[in-house]
């Protein structure tokens, strides 16, 4: 294809890169036009597969339907010839007839009926966190309760090229309503946009996306947990103290935003004393947590605290201490909270503090109700935290009231 340049219209309204995914659709014309004119229809068979285009490229990729690949190659033949410059093949341009038959925006409405409900497109990053199967478990049993509407979910095991997919799927599906919880922001952000300006209500769960292309976003705010967390830290080493801090998923907002809460709770500029000597990446799962404990505990002799971003990493590195001998050498904190996770780790003395991070599925099935009954819902929506500790974990946590950014500040 070198020296090939070919441009695909896509419809009206979609963006560079845009991907379609039709069932039945109308015949797709496509007419091969060199730079002289006269152009001719190289149309062969109907538009029955999958479409991805940039609208201008040269000797890139392209992935066509098996019968639009059939009718580029019958335009290529039709202007071979001598060798020439990049437009010595001309211009190669699909023209669908109907604008709307490639999902731009056509879809079906539901009632919200107990013979028609509404369908909701729940669009998981992963299953492989306890946290984020609570988090289906919660909407499923909220949903439960409501003869109106029908959930359908999907498990993106995350990857955000399979989410994305996804979320693609729930479109052409006529979704009255998406909530996804996105693996990572950037790539999350354009097929959330997508669906918000094709009309369709989106509710951003958790992880936030880029831009204010959505409905609402419900969660926790992050970096105040994470500020918690350090204020809680700093107060029990003294304000003196070596710290190994267990990353979530670094390119997701939570990860950063847990990361950023806690150095402002620790205040190192104001205590000198303390130290993050060691800082590993564990993207959320035990497995990894435990892995980069143990090259912690290989490299540095003494460890006074562990802040993991969540429980499953706290108890990754409770697991590799212990396999050396070394758990009750320093502190466990983790984040999330779930009653059958990091609460029992801190009734068992496993963890030291944990943090709760609500699920949100059910404040989801609420406000996701609300929208579809036609009522304007806040653009944000935070939810609150407790801490849960060895003295307070058979009481139900501690409630945390009052924010301390001005500490920072």
């Amino acid at each position: 294809m070198s020296g090939e340049r070919f441009t695909a219209v896509p419809p009206v309204g979609r963006e560079e890169g845009s991907r379609y995914r039709p069932s039945a659709r109308p015949p797709v014309r496509l007419s091969a036009c060199p730079p002289g004119g006269g152009c001719v229809d190289v149309s062969e068979g109907s538009y029955a597969g999958v479409f991805e285009s940039t609208s201008n490229f040269t000797g890139g990729k392209v992935i066509f339907s098996q019968h639009i690949s059939t009718a580029i190659k019958g335009a290529r033949s039709a202007f071979r010839g001598p060798p020439r410059t990049c437009w010595s093949y001309g211009l190669l341009s699909l023209v669908l007839f109907a604008l709307s038959a490639c999902g731009s925006g056509e879809r079906t409405r539901h009632e919200g009926t107990a013979d028609d409900p509404w369908v909701i497109g729940m669009s998981q990053c992963n299953l492989g966190e306890p946290w984020r199967v609570q988090m289906d478990a919660d909407v499923r049993a909220a949903a439960e309760a409501h003869d109106n509407i029908r959930v359908i979910f999907k498990d993106a095991q995350n990857e955000s090229l399979t989410q994305r997919a996804q979320v693609e799927e729930f479109l052409e599906q006529g979704i009255d309503l998406l909530i996804i919880s996105p693996k990572e922001a950037a790539p999350l952000t354009r097929p959330v946009a997508e669906a918000y300006q094709r009309g369709i209500p989106v509710i951003v769960l958790d992880r936030a996306v880029q831009g204010d292309q959505f409905t609402t976003f419900i969660g926790a705010d992050n970096v105040r947990i994470g500020r918690e967390a350090g204020r809680w830290v700093r107060e029990r080493l003294g304000g003196r103290g070596i710290i190994v801090e267990l990353k979530g998923l670094m390119t997701s907002v939570p990860g950063q935003d847990r990361n950023q809460g806690f150095l402002q709770g620790l205040q190192l500029e104001r205590n000198p004393g303390m130290e993050i000597v060691f800082s590993g990446e564990m993207q959320w799962l035990e497995p990894n947590a435990r892995r980069e404990m143990e090259s912690a505990l290989a490299t540095n002799s003494r460890i006074d605290v562990v802040y993991a971003h969540n429980d499953p990493g706290a108890h990754g590195a409770w697991l590799a201490a212990r396999s050396v001998g070394r758990e009750d050498e320093m502190l466990f904190v983790g984040i999330d909270a779930m009653p059958h996770e990091g609460q029992q780790y801190v009734a068992q003395g496993i963890l030291d503090a944990t943090f709760l991070y609500p699920t949100g599925g059910a404040e989801a099935i609420d406000v996701a109700l609300q929208i579809l009954n036609g009522v304007e819902v806040p653009k944000h929506i935070t939810l609150g935290t407790r801490i849960f500790t060895e003295e307070n974990v058979a009481a139900g946590g501690e409630p945390i009231e009052s924010d301390i950014e001005e500490e920072h500040q």
